[in-house]
């Protein structure tokens, strides 16, 4: 799955290079990259998404998914909220 990421980025990337070789682009304008992150800001923020998507539901060596350690993490402290009878912040910011 993170190959379908990184190949877009690497698309993006040399398309970006080309425009630059035939002058369609010059990343030291201000208007032209204003115009280029007007144009690309919901491209790459879809990326991000997805890689950080990709990144939580991998598995680490040996370990759960970032995903499944969050959970678990959030788990054991409601239960240690229940079982001192105290109120963690961490959790209400989780809607646990």
């Amino acid at each position: 799955m993170g190959c379908h990421l990184e190949s877009g980025l690497i698309v993006e990337e040399k398309t970006l290079e080309d425009m630059e070789e035939e002058g369609l682009l010059d990343a030291d304008d201000e208007h032209d990259m204003y115009c280029l992150h007007t144009v690309y800001y919901n491209v790459i923020s879809e990326h991000l998404k997805e890689f950080v998507g990709y990144w939580n539901a991998h598995r680490l060596r040996g370990r759960p998914t970032p995903t499944q350690m969050f959970i678990d993490g959030t788990i054991a402290l409601q239960e240690r909220a229940t079982n001192e009878g105290r109120e963690f912040t961490e959790l209400r910011q989780v809607n646990v």
